[in-house]
């Protein structure tokens, strides 16, 4: 049986095994969250043609701007659905709202399960942290690596 999974659907997993491995804050800053999430959803179409998951979305990043309509519109629906907030006064970081026991709820009514989407957070973890050292390498702003050292290790505790 094909299940069908939406842009909403992704967001609640992904936001949800997010939560469950600690994370409470994610940076909008630079291209990072939107080129992770671009990656994630490779992985989650190659995982969609063996499990025959039928996917109503699609994540593309736009050539000139590196950001994806989809993710933007998917982080203002999970804002509407109060899962997460955008820090003030810039709205550049992501504080998700849900508790633990939120999330488990999440994960165990959405298609695809907590299997799938703690493995689509790991890939998610796994690029965020590529795509943040990649920007390190490039800039010479004492303060942002000072900060993202912190996010990182407020995100592996």
């Amino acid at each position: 049986m094909e299940l069908r999974l939406t842009a909403d659907d992704f967001f609640t997993g992904l936001f949800s095994a997010l939560a469950l491995k600690n994370w409470s804050v994610i940076s909008l800053r630079n291209d990072q969250f939107d080129a992770a999430v671009a990656d994630v959803f490779s992985l989650l179409q190659t995982i969609a043609k063996k499990e025959n998951y039928n996917l109503r979305f699609r994540v593309r990043l736009h050539p000139l701007h590196s950001d994806s309509s989809t993710v933007r519109d998917s982080v203002t629906s999970a804002i509407k659905r109060n899962l997460i907030s955008l820090d003030n006064p810039m709205f550049q970081d992501i504080r998700l709202k849900m508790s633990k026991m939120e999330a488990q709820s999440y994960l165990t009514t959405l298609p695809g399960g907590a299997e799938l989407f703690f493995k689509l957070a790991d890939e998610f973890c796994r690029q965020f942290y590529a795509f943040a050292q990649q920007h390190h390498e490039t800039t010479s702003s004492k303060g942002i690596q000072k900060r993202d050292r912190a996010v990182h290790k407020r995100a592996t505790r």
